[in-house]
C-alpha cells in the first residue's frame, strides 16, 4: 500500500558523474530555466513608459486600458478600452441587478489623447504604498497594456478625487463615450 514513489531524474551535473536524483533538482532546474527566460524576454521588450510615449506621439501600438472600482457587495464601475478602440462601460449600482452597459468605438485620435495623459501621469508607476485596509474600504485599480509590456496600479477608492491620478484616468475614459466633435 504505502509504496515509495520513484525519484525523478531530470538534472544532469555536467561535472559529475551522473544524473542529481530527487525531485528538488527538477525544481530547480525549472526555476532556473523559468528565471533565464523571464530575464530574456523581459530585455527583448519594450517597457511599458517607452511603448506608450511612442503611441501618444502617433506610434504603435495603442495601449488597452482597464479601469475598475467594481465591489461584490457595493458594485461599482468597470471601464474597458481595447487596443483596437472597442470601448465597454458596465455599471453596477446594485450587485443582484445586471449591469449597465455602454460599448462604442473609440477612433485613435481620441485614444493617444488618452495615451498622452497617461504618459504625463505616469499611470505605470504604483504610487500608493501598501497597508491594511480600514474596514468598508475598496481599491480602484487601473491596468495597462501595450505591447508585451502591462501594467497594474491601485488607489484607495475613497482618495481618488484627492489624489486625481486614476480618477483622471477615469474621468477620461468616461468622456470617451461622449460622440465626437466635429
Amino acid at each position: 500500500m504505502n509504496e515509495r514513489l520513484p525519484e525523478l531524474y531530470i538534472a544532469t551535473d555536467v561535472e559529475a558523474d551522473g544524473p542529481i536524483p530527487g525531485p528538488c533538482a527538477a525544481s530547480v532546474l525549472l526555476g532556473t530555466l523559468l528565471l533565464s527566460l523571464s530575464v530574456s524576454v523581459a530585455a527583448k521588450t519594450p517597457s511599458l513608459k517607452a511603448c506608450l510615449a511612442n503611441a501618444a506621439k502617433g506610434g504603435a501600438p495603442l495601449p488597452a486600458v482597464v479601469y475598475s472600482d467594481a465591489h461584490g457587495l457595493w458594485g461599482g464601475t468597470t471601464i474597458s478600452l481595447g487596443a483596437d478602440g472597442a470601448y465597454r462601460r458596465d455599471r453596477v449600482a446594485d450587485p443582484r441587478e445586471p449591469a449597465q452597459r455602454v460599448e462604442t468605438v473609440v477612433d485613435a485620435s481620441r485614444h493617444r489623447t488618452l495615451t498622452s495623459l497617461l504618459v504625463e501621469l505616469k499611470a505605470w508607476k504604483q504610487q500608493v504604498r501598501e497597508r491594511r485596509p480600514i474596514p468598508d474600504e475598496s481599491r480602484a485599480g487601473l491596468t495597462l497594456r501595450c505591447g508585451d509590456a502591462e501594467a497594474r496600479i491601485w488607489e484607495w477608492y475613497n482618495d481618488l478625487d484627492r489624489n486625481q491620478r486614476i480618477a483622471r484616468v477615469r474621468d477620461a475614459l468616461q468622456a470617451l463615450e461622449a460622440p465626437q466633435r466635429p
